[in-house]
């Protein structure tokens, strides 16, 4: 029990991270995914007020292929 609770704390870090980053940011397929998915999990451990208000799906980039987005906040556009 003691091993595991000291793997789990030494893959929790904070330098366990930045290992982690600097070493899957320099992969060139996992890269772009590990970011999105990093950026995500940021969003969602972010404090209470700085929570997105829903989850919508947006027709993006092109017809029929749907993208997953989150509501942040309103856009005033001036059109």
């Amino acid at each position: 029990m003691v091993l595991l609770y000291l793997i789990g704390a030494f893959l929790s870090g904070r330098r366990f991270q930045q290992l982690q980053d600097s070493i899957l940011t320099k992969v060139p397929m996992i890269s772009p995914i590990y970011r999105v998915a990093r950026q995500a999990v940021e969003a969602l451990a972010s404090p209470k007020d700085q929570h997105f208000r829903r989850v919508v799906f947006i027709e993006w980039p092109r017809p029929g292929v749907k993208a997953l987005g989150f509501v942040t906040g309103p856009v005033h556009s001036e059109d």
